[in-house]
């Protein structure tokens, strides 16, 4: 598919065949419309969707933080307390999950975890400049966010049916 945007190039993207999964795309569209074009040889239909702050979090939290459980496409979102809080992301099954983490005007962040660095799923191709890999279940960043906007959006690869439902605790230190 192509994504037109404002007066930049396009971008081409080539998705994974196979079954209907999640893919990914990170890029700062600076307020343009966005035009996509199915590119596919066949007949097929490509589903996508947009996350971050301007689209509304599924959850909130209240500035002082609490916990949530995110399944596949959730989101939580809060104004951070101006005092270092940590956030943990924690997710009890061997599946590669998948987190976009939006704080204010950085960057966004991706975490994967339960994933090896040298077997990423094909899916996290295009992602490796944001991309912060986690072996392990369990993510804890502790920052002072000085109260900005913090969006957390599971973007996992697994369908919410198949126990990819992770906790996000977010609190004070």
């Amino acid at each position: 598919m192509t994504i037109a945007s404002g007066g930049s190039d396009n971008l081409a993207i080539t998705l994974p065949p196979g079954s209907p999964t999640a893919y990914a795309l990170v890029h700062r569209f600076n307020k343009n419309a966005i035009s996509i074009t199915n590119q596919s040889i066949a007949q097929t239909t490509v589903s996508v969707g947009y996350f971050g702050p301007a689209a509304g979090p599924t959850h909130a939290l209240p500035a002082a933080g609490g916990k949530v459980g995110l399944a596949q496409y959730q989101s939580l979102g809060l104004i951070t307390m101006a005092r270092p809080m940590m956030l943990t992301i924690e997710c009890r099954n061997e599946a590669s999950m998948l987190f976009a983490l939006m704080a204010g005007a950085e960057a966004p962040k991706l975490i994967a975890l339960n994933t090896d660095k040298n077997k990423l799923p094909k899916q996290y191709a295009g992602l490796t400049d944001y991309l912060e890999i986690q072996k392990a279940n369990v993510y804890t960043l502790s920052k002072n966010w000085d109260g900005v906007a913090l969006f957390i959006v599971n973007i996992s690869i697994q369908k919410a049916d198949q126990g990819n439902v992770c906790n996000c605790v977010i609190s004070p230190e």
